[in-house]
């Protein structure tokens, strides 16, 4: 009669087999997750400029504050920067009043600005104001209201 032991449990070598497998199949996986990423967030930003676009016309409006929407193309974002009167200096309002632009968005025209008043309507000669961010035109109306 035979009194073995009983084997619980994984070797270390099966547990290194296996990490191994997992490590070849992520780095063979990784570059593509980055490029669904990428797509995915170049296809988003027109849609995070219109809702950034529209939140500078609210804040406008409800801190009865001048509310600039700024392209700063050395830095690759649109801000948002605030001023209690139209020619005052304007604050940045921070990071999570902006969106950072991805290397493949080009926006036009290039290094514009907005400027909605304390009512939260946007201050221009001519409407609807037009921007073009990589593929998509948004076409911002007087009100503040982005198609």
């Amino acid at each position: 009669m035979w009194m073995g032991s009983r084997r619980n449990g994984f070797t270390i070598v099966e547990v290194l087999v296996a990490l191994g497998i997992l490590f070849l199949l992520l780095v063979a996986l990784f570059p593509r997750m980055g490029a669904v990423f990428s797509a995915r967030e170049v296809a988003d930003t027109p849609k995070r400029v219109a809702a950034l676009i529209r939140t500078a016309s609210s804040l406008a409006a409800s801190q009865e504050v001048y509310v600039r929407v700024v392209h700063d193309p050395s830095g690759k974002r649109i801000y948002l920067a605030r001023s209690p009167s139209a020619s005052g200096p304007f604050e940045d309002l921070g990071p999570e009043y902006q969106v950072r632009l991805p290397p493949r968005v080009n926006v036009g025209p290039s290094g514009f600005t907005l400027l909605f008043d304390p009512r939260g309507i946007l201050q221009s000669a001519s409407y609807p104001v037009t921007l073009t961010i990589g593929s998509a035109t948004l076409s911002i109306s007087r009100w503040g209201e982005v198609r």
